[in-house]
């Protein structure tokens, strides 16, 4: 979850995102985000194991926690269980 410092920050960061996003998050296989609100959005990517996840989580303080743009940004985990696409 991110909630951004402007409207205009969470445009930056999303496409800053599609350009990193196979570099910088390596063996994920789903990415979706859902605007929660002008300048906030949720984010959910799923990834093959717990191990792969977690030898993300460098490139994720990089990408989601650092940029000046981002407010404020916090994460949870756990094992997907549920997965159905129409």
């Amino acid at each position: 979850m991110m909630e951004f410092n402007s409207p205009e920050d969470m445009e930056t960061a999303e496409e800053d995102y599609q350009r990193i996003r196979e570099e910088t998050f390596p063996g994920i296989q789903m990415t979706i985000n859902v605007r929660t609100g002008p300048q906030s959005l949720l984010s959910l990517g799923v990834y093959p194991d717990q191990e792969t996840a977690q030898a993300n989580l460098e490139g994720r303080k990089k990408a989601v926690e650092d940029p000046e743009w981002v407010k404020d940004t916090f994460y949870y985990e756990g094992e997907v269980s549920f997965w159905k696409i129409d």
